[in-house]
């Protein structure tokens, strides 16, 4: 069995608290807008994006087409999404954001903006950049190890 006290695990360990305590504060500030967390990822790869059909979304989102489907007909349902026929391809739809949807995204993202800069208020400026570069780190070593594995 693997050393509790081994730095590499309490760190992992420490990112996972740290994304269930974000995940929590997220959810309580998008329900204040009428969104779920996964509703506003998924506004705002529409803005950031432009169109996409809702296999783009699955890959983005890292979810399945079920969750995207259900997602989508909750905010069509809210007027906030749009889907038609895909013009290449008539068996596919394309999802585009609705004026009321992007009005929406504006004014929550404001919101969850301020919220996270407020949540990391207590560090330095080169705390910040400290934290962010050993991130970066490891967010590449886990990108190369996914892609080792793909390959295999």
């Amino acid at each position: 069995m693997a050393n509790p006290t081994e730095p590499g695990l309490q760190n992992y360990s420490l990112i996972q608290q740290i994304f269930l305590l974000g995940d929590d504060l997220d959810r309580r500030l998008l329900a204040g807008f009428g969104l779920s967390v996964s509703r506003f990822n998924l506004l705002r790869h529409l803005a950031e994006n432009g169109p996409l059909t809702a296999t783009d979304l699955c890959r983005r989102l890292l979810c399945d087409k079920a969750n995207v489907t259900r997602l989508l007909a909750g905010l069509e349902q809210a007027g906030l999404v749009t889907r038609v026929p895909d013009a290449a391809d008539g068996r596919r739809a394309v999802v585009s954001l609705t004026l009321s949807g992007r009005e929406r995204l504006e004014t929550s993202n404001a919101a969850y903006q301020a919220a996270v800069v407020r949540r990391a208020a207590g560090f330095s400026s080169q705390e910040k950049l400290t934290l962010n570069e050993l991130l970066s780190l490891l967010k590449a070593a886990m990108e190369e190890q996914l892609a080792r594995e793909e390959k295999v």
